[in-house]
């Protein structure tokens, strides 16, 4: 049975030279699990995701960092894709679409991982609806816990 995940509150937190970042948890899951503390999307199988949806704040004009940071939950070679889309108000929802296939990690179990994904935002605008899907594969199936998307913008 899939589960949901709702945020109630997201805040931005200024740093360094005008860099501004916020975190987004998984949104939605096949499979919701904590691991210890952390809540998240269970990947564990080739039909397993995870989705993070979010929105691009106003003040958004380039991308710093954009990562979905995840938790290994076995040693071994994981192999995870990742697509998204994104569009604006006004906008087809399917405007833009990228993804980001057989990415294979070794990962150490109860590691922390983060995976580049600012190559599949590469038209994103201030204002922009995201959806980030993350998948298993049939390939080095992989055991992960998603935990979200950490976004830095300037």
């Amino acid at each position: 049975e899939s589960k949901r995940i709702t945020v109630a509150n997201l805040v931005a937190a200024g740093g360094a030279g005008g860099t501004l970042e916020f975190f987004v948890p998984v949104t939605f899951a096949t499979e919701i699990k904590a691991s210890d503390e952390y809540p998240g999307g269970r990947i564990d199988a080739t039909a397993d995701l995870a989705h993070i949806g979010f929105s691009v704040p106003a003040d958004f004009t380039s991308i710093t960092t954009a990562v979905v940071v995840r938790f290994a939950e076995a040693t071994a070679t994981h192999r995870l894709n990742y697509s998204s889309r994104y569009a604006a108000e006004g906008q087809d929802k399917d405007t833009h679409q990228e993804a980001l296939e057989d990415q294979d990690v070794a990962e150490t179990n109860d590691f922390v991982y983060e995976q580049d994904i600012s190559g599949i935002l590469s038209s994103l605008a201030a204002g922009d609806y995201v959806g980030i899907k993350v998948n298993g594969d049939a390939t080095n199936i992989p055991n992960d816990q998603i935990f979200g998307v950490r976004f830095k913008y300037s």
